[in-house]
């Protein structure tokens, strides 16, 4: 697993990789053009030695403006002669200009002091790959979110499908607007109503504008730390649940309660509010439950530190299984 700055050194090889790529490809165009118009070998040489020429004319002190014009005019005359000969054999006439595998930042992966949208493409599937998601990455984006699950029965958008639709919209606007100001959110409600999903959704919108997600169910989590703390594996690193820009954790309520579980829960979620950086955490609980099974500093943080968004109780697992059956029996 790598760590954030490793991800945007694996993205900056990745990006120069094409960028080479893209340079290799451009010479043999240049070759292939070249072998079918052996002329435009004689005009690229005879361009360049009036470059030559020209510049030793110019360090020179010769002042003629009659040489200068010489040498402008075959300038001219060449790249015209060029320009005919590409057209007549149906080249573009920029063939021969700079390659870049990105035109709009020409290769820096900066533009205007940002990082331009190569380099956040790249960031973003390395970020994606070390994030722990792609156990449970299958398009859950927002644009594939189907709110249509939380209307009535009539097909009506009552209280149910508002509610979800307020969520939906605060989650978009908190992904899309993500800081390490942002809210620790607690996502509560009953198995299949859409959390993980939505966690997903708001990870990939932040991963997108290159922040670095991880994504972990309570019991990885503390396995982990459990491997860490009590194991002989020096390869465990846990340093990323206080460096990621943003920590999910999942199911929280599902993992062996013990001492030490109950340890690794307050470190890390007290380490995360002290630093300011921001966390989504899910359960199947009620407040009452969680009160009823955490101590109290911890429920104090979760209570506290966390803003409640509280899920609509609707089985979209289940609800997906009759539109499957009901899909399957009209064919």
């Amino acid at each position: 697993m790598l760590n954030s700055s490793e991800c945007h050194r694996v993205a900056h090889e990745r990006l120069r990789e094409k960028q080479e790529m893209a340079n290799r490809e451009h010479e043999m165009r240049i070759q292939l053009v070249l072998n079918e118009i052996p002329r435009l070998k004689e005009i690229k040489d005879d361009l360049a030695q009036n470059m030559r020429d020209f510049t030793k004319f110019a360090f020179s002190g010769d002042r003629s403006e009659e040489k200068f014009k010489e040498y402008k005019a075959r300038s001219l005359a060449l790249q015209q002669e060029r320009k005919e000969l590409l057209k007549k054999y149906g080249y573009p006439e920029n063939v021969f200009d700079e390659p870049y595998y990105c035109h709009l930042c020409k290769d820096q992966g900066y533009k205007d002091n940002k990082f331009c949208e190569c380099f956040k493409r790249e960031l973003s599937e390395v970020f994606l790959e070390n994030s722990n998601l792609m156990k449970i990455y299958n398009d859950q984006t927002f644009e594939k979110y189907d709110l249509d699950y939380f209307l009535d029965e009539d097909g009506s958008q009552g209280k149910s499908y508002m509610m979800m639709k307020k969520i939906f919209d605060y989650l978009k606007l908190y992904a899309e607007s993500f800081r390490a100001s942002s809210n620790h959110l607690l996502f509560m409600g009953a198995p299949g109503c859409g959390k993980s999903f939505l966690s997903c959704a708001v990870a990939c919108e932040v991963i997108h504008n290159g922040g670095f997600v991880y994504y972990s169910p309570v019991q990885d989590m503390v396995a982990q730390f459990e491997a860490e703390h009590f194991g002989n594996d020096k390869s465990v690193d846990t340093s990323v649940y206080k460096d990621c820009d943003l920590l999910i954790i999942d199911d929280l309520g599902t993992e062996f309660k013990t001492q030490f579980t109950d340890s690794v829960l307050y470190n890390v979620i007290n380490d995360r509010i002290n630093m300011k950086k921001p966390m989504i955490i899910s359960t199947n609980f009620t407040l009452d439950e969680l009160k009823e099974t955490y101590h109290d500093r911890l429920c104090s943080r979760l209570i506290n530190e966390f803003l409640n968004i509280q899920f609509v109780d609707r089985d979209i697992r289940q609800l997906k299984k009759v539109r499957k059956s009901q899909k399957n029996r009209g064919k």
